[in-house]
């Protein structure tokens, strides 16, 4: 049997779910279970669980829904992981799409890796990156986001750079949010801020740096196991409610 537990956030996206409890149900190495934790405004994502009850029972895959009234991504995973049974716990964001045995390489990685507490798949985006090579060597010289091959690290000014391309597996200072897979006795030393409020701008760099933080090395990034992240354009911030978290 699997020790993963999937949990899905989720807010007013009830087709960005569909497709990827659909993804979830299609891998070869199906999860212990999956949590749904729901801060919707109506009943449609309640709607979306329902209709996979029985194909889930099938699977022999327990499908979970929670309720949030609350509101919140960090308060919203801080829930689900008091419910999970596995040894592992796969946050993935409602917006993402699973490629093949992704979560057997993770489990297979993580079996295999004692050291490692949290394991992120090579997370792709559906647009191509195109680099202005001046453009990021300035961003480089002023702590700003810029893009590297095969390195993730925390910069001074708390920016992050983006990764490029990923050929091997490595150990960066952080992971992110729309995929990883955590170690759930992590949660015994360490929890997501529930201060970081609503879409919780940023809660995946500050629990995942904290966690290496408090045990370098221990985090992974592998190739093999790969994950679209569609970056749905359904109930997001405006600009200016964007700005004012990004600010706070």
């Amino acid at each position: 049997m699997s020790k993963i537990s999937v949990v899905i956030p989720t807010r007013n996206r009830p087709s960005d779910v569909r497709e990827v409890i659909n993804d979830i149900l299609n891998q070869t190495n199906k999860p212990k279970e999956i949590i749904i934790v729901d801060g919707s405004d109506d009943e449609r994502t309640y709607e979306v669980y329902l209709s996979f009850l029985e194909r889930a029972r099938k699977e022999g895959v327990p499908l979970k829904y929670i309720k949030d009234p609350r509101m919140g991504l960090t308060v919203a995973r801080n829930i689900a992981v008091r419910e999970v049974s596995g040894e592992y716990v796969m946050f993935l964001d409602d917006d993402v799409r699973l490629g093949n045995r992704v979560l057997e390489i993770i489990e297979n990685f993580l079996d295999s890796h004692p050291d490692i507490l949290a394991v992120q798949p090579y997370i792709f985006e559906p647009r191509k990156i195109k680099v202005n090579t001046l453009k990021n060597c300035l961003y480089r010289v002023f702590l700003l986001p810029y893009y590297a091959d095969n390195k993730c690290i925390v910069m001074r000014s708390f920016k992050s750079n983006n990764l490029r391309k990923l050929t091997r597996t490595i150990r960066p200072q952080r992971l992110g949010g729309c995929a990883f897979c955590v170690r759930k006795k992590v949660f015994n030393a360490i929890k997501f801020d529930e201060k970081l409020r609503r879409y919780s701008y940023m809660e995946d760099m500050d629990f995942t740096y904290r966690l290496y933080k408090m045990f370098p090395g221990s985090l992974a990034i592998i190739p093999r196991a790969k994950v679209l992240h569609k970056r749905s354009e359904v109930a997001r911030m405006n600009v200016h409610e964007l700005s004012l978290m990004k600010n706070v």
